[in-house]
């Protein structure tokens, strides 16, 4: 029976306390900032393990509790207690981690029987890590070795070690917290930082080289972090007698010359550092490499340059061609993308040559957003680093060239601005939702109106100069139109990014807005607006008053979900539940309103049985799957009276734009108590009833 770490705390304050002056419960409490019922429970099991190593804790009702030690002294029970602690489990990604860090670390092959006891595994969970490790380590052109009477161990070229651990560095610490080595002291990163691969001396030596060095070379902030990172492992290996003593016949010695004056300073305030003489000269040039790499200002003047940078000059054209040519879309007039691509290539080409790896953390971001573009992108920039014989690239290299060819995306959207219309026949909540997220997502589009999908007069639009109909459902006329998701779901937003450039791409058109807006100013109150204003705001005042927010671990469907919302709001009246149930269930049958990203329910429907515009929410603590095989924590509803007046939509219509809005939604989701719902509802609600009186009145 193995102990807790909380458990072991409530022993050691029990053995402060004797038979003449018992242990409290309350004490445990307080002590530790946990309940007492979770201090009875931990007791009994703590109570459990005394029995089974014969010994005895006392427990007296009303007295307290305390350690009889005639079987076994404080001394000797403290140490019982040590070997009966649970053991770490380590995660899968903890396990790699150490496994490769003793593979570096250890000088002699591995026994595996070393890693099954320290990891606390089975021999086959270690096999099956030790199958993934090689795949990774064979990415970073390390083979491991496994000798069943040797052990195991991992190819050590000094080159690729260190290309290793620069990345399992990333991976574990994240760019941020790497990041902070440039910014910190070394106070500050002394509880940040444990590992053997970085030290905080090291860290400030690495410093203090690069500040020595500042008038050979300008550093952009990413150079100098980048080469502050390199220089922190390569001191620390150095330190451990770790040198660079042959190099692979990648290098290009002509384009690297300029950084080596620099490096040959770095390495000889290494040797006086550390007391060391003759780094090798292979450690130089490594290191003027990563000059090169990070773009550090070099001499471009000579031939070997001017006839390198011609070719990548020509490259460069090549690419934008080919990647115009597989996305349809013309980046060839796009000179400011052309300097961009030279500068970027004309370091890149030589970095990819050396293999040398530098972190991206937009891969996914880039893929995400901009998915035929990268895929492209990659198949153009294979082509062109096939002259390099260079014949397969690392997707981080790909998405630095994705990233300009996607600010290209973004300047030639902004030139533009796209006219379109909306239908929404379900319901007018669903269209100011949608309308929202396009405002947000597309800035591109300009949103005329909404338009009815039983009244098309495709010429009308045309006189419009609308360009597009974004509807809910699906359209057949002989117009352009798009179906998409109330919501703008994923799938939506390549579809409508990739039509939104072929229109921008077809179309001329300025942007500013065809429609010329006036603003009209009141400069006279009449009663009608006072008496508006009133209503608008006994709206607001209702809507606050009769807010709901109601948890379930028992609700296990949707329509046991409408259920619970229609009684709620139906104020036990049979007649009005069913009604509002009815609604709902009719308004979800014709589309679903369930939002993927927060896997909730959005309903929202008019109804007779209520008088005022309700909104409220439901949070489970268990989810449940419902027929789509959607998981489901929980939904939102607004109600409007079936008779709604002006007020009436234009309030539901502000709050489906409120919950449109990622922000807000995030807030909603993350509410604990009916207090905070109602707070974000009302700052939100007073926001809308200045507007209107804005809009209504004019400045107040």
């Amino acid at each position: 029976m193995k102990l807790t770490l909380r458990q072991k705390e409530i022993i050691n304050i029990i053995l402060k306390f004797d038979n003449n002056l018992p242990c409290k419960i309350q004490i445990i409490s307080e002590q530790l900032k946990i309940s007492t019922r979770t201090v009875l429970r931990e007791l009994a099991i703590i109570e459990d393990w005394f029995t089974k190593n014969d010994l005895v804790l006392v427990k007296k009702a009303g007295v307290g509790i305390y350690y009889d030690n005639q079987n076994l002294s404080q001394v000797d029970l403290l140490e019982l207690i040590d070997s009966s602690m649970a053991k770490k489990e380590y995660t899968k990604l903890e396990r790699k981690y150490f496994i490769i860090k003793e593979l570096i670390c250890s000088n002699y092959p591995v026994k595996s029987s070393y890693f099954s006891s320290k990891l606390g595994i089975s021999a086959k969970k270690l096999n099956d890590d030790l199958e993934d490790i090689a795949f990774f380590l064979n990415l970073h052109d390390i083979t491991l070795h496994k000798k069943t009477s040797v052990g195991i161990s991992i190819t050590k070229n000094e080159f690729d070690i260190r290309k290793l651990i620069i990345t399992l560095m990333y991976e574990i610490y994240g760019n941020e917290e790497l990041l902070k080595l440039s910014m910190c002291s070394n106070n500050e990163l002394a509880n940040k930082i444990d590992c053997e691969f970085i030290s905080l001396k090291n860290i400030e030596i690495a410093k203090k080289v690069l500040s020595k060095v500042n008038n050979y070379a300008r550093f952009s902030d990413r150079a100098y972090i980048s080469i502050l990172f390199y220089l922190i492992i390569t001191i620390n290996r150095i330190d451990q007698g770790h040198c660079i003593m042959d190099l692979k016949n990648n290098i290009r010695y002509e384009y690297i010359s300029p950084g080596f004056i620099i490096a040959k300073e770095i390495i000889v305030y290494i040797e006086d550092c550390f007391g060391i003489k003759n780094i090798s000269k292979q450690e130089i040039i490594h290191l003027a490499s990563y000059f090169v790499a990070f773009d550090v200002p070099i001499l471009e003047n000579t031939q070997p340059f001017n006839t390198f940078f011609n070719q990548v000059n020509e490259d460069v054209k090549e690419l934008i061609e080919l990647v115009s040519k597989e996305t349809k879309q013309n980046f060839i007039c796009d000179n400011m993308l052309k300097n961009d691509l030279l500068q970027h290539m004309k370091i890149a080409i030589p970095r990819i040559e050396m293999n040398i790896n530098i972190s991206n953390n937009e891969v996914g971001f880039l893929k995400d957003n901009y998915p035929q573009l990268f895929s492209a992108t990659k198949k153009a920039y294979l082509i062109i680093l096939e002259k390099y014989e260079i014949y397969q690239v690392l997707e981080s290299e790909v998405a630095f060239i994705v990233a300009h060819f996607g600010v290209s995306v973004e300047r030639l959207l902004q030139r533009y601005k796209i006219r379109i219309m909306v239908a929404c026949p379900l319901c007018i909540s669903t269209s100011k939702i949608l309308i929202s997220r396009l405002n947000k997502v597309f800035p591109i589009f300009e949103v005329i109106n909404t338009i009815s999908i039983f009244n098309i007069d495709t010429k009308a639009l045309l006189e419009q100069n609308i360009q597009l109909i974004i509807s809910t459902v699906k359209l057949s006329i002989n117009f352009p139109s798009l179906k998409v998701d109330p919501m703008l779901n994923k799938e939506d937003k390549h579809k409508l990014q990739a039509l939104s450039m072929q229109l921008a791409k077809d179309e001329v058109q300025p942007n500013e807005s065809i429609v010329n807006k006036t603003a009209t100013s009141i400069s006279h109150t009449s009663i009608e607006d006072i008496k508006y204003m009133n209503d608008f705001g006994n709206e607001i005042l209702n809507i606050l008053n009769t807010i709901f927010l109601y948890r379930s671990s028992n609700i296990q469907s949707k329509y046991e979900l409408i259920g619970k919302i229609a009684s709620l709001l139906g104020n036990n009246n049979k007649e009005a539940i069913t009604d509002i149930s009815a609604c709902i269930i009719s308004r979800e049958e014709i589309i679903s309103t369930y939002i993927k990203e927060y896997k909730i329910y959005l309903f929202h429907s008019k109804t007779k049985s209520v008088r005022h515009t309700k909104i409220g929410m439901i949070k489970l603590s268990k989810s449940f799957v419902d027929q789509n095989n959607y998981e489901v924590f929980g939904a939102i509803a607004i109600l409007v009276p079936e008779d709604a007046s002006s007020i009436h939509m234009k309030i539901s219509s502000q709050l489906s734009s409120m919950v449109a809005d990622e922000g807000t939604m995030a807030k909603l989701i993350r509410v604990k108590t009916k207090f905070e719902l109602s707070n974000i509802l009302e700052k939100y609600l007073i926001e809308v009833y200045k507007e209107q009186i804005q809009e209504r009145i004019g400045g107040v």
